[in-house]
């Protein structure tokens, strides 16, 4: 989808030139700003880039008067942590993988990840993630 970025989130409209009829998504690690927490956490090990990349995201957004990141998304069904069923199939679609450095959507193994796990619903017929439930 994108890099994080103001300019990259408007990529998210090209979505809209694919000829499907439904177009179904999930963030990554890289849409910091689609994590609702990501922006306004703190850690005391954070690294100098990751605080000047918060600073960036949130100026950006603040610049282009976007309150809502997810808003811009038009050309497509945004799933977090959520269920669709289209045409009788039934999607559930997260973002949140094991941690990977500091990034959005991230999260350490153990009880918090297997939490989000057993959150995915009984009957599901496409599971939508951005990397394997278990990780590598």
């Amino acid at each position: 989808m994108t890099k994080g970025n103001g300019g990259d989130i408007k990529k998210c409209y090209r979505s809209g030139q694919l000829k499907h009829a439904y177009k179904v998504v999930i963030a990554g690690n890289h849409e910091c700003t689609f994590d609702d927490t990501f922006l306004r956490s703190s850690n005391r090990e954070v690294e100098a880039k990751e605080i000047a990349l918060k600073q960036a995201l949130q100026a950006s957004l603040s610049s282009s008067k976007v309150t809502s990141p997810k808003s811009l998304l038009t050309n497509g069904i945004y799933l977090e942590d959520s269920v669709i069923e289209l045409f009788g199939i039934i999607i559930y679609g997260t973002p949140w993988q094991p941690r990977v450095d500091n990034w959005a959507f991230n999260l350490s193994r153990g009880q918090a990840l297997l939490d989000k796990w057993n959150n995915i619903p009984a009957g599901v017929d496409v599971l939508l993630t951005h990397s394997p439930p278990l990780g590598e």
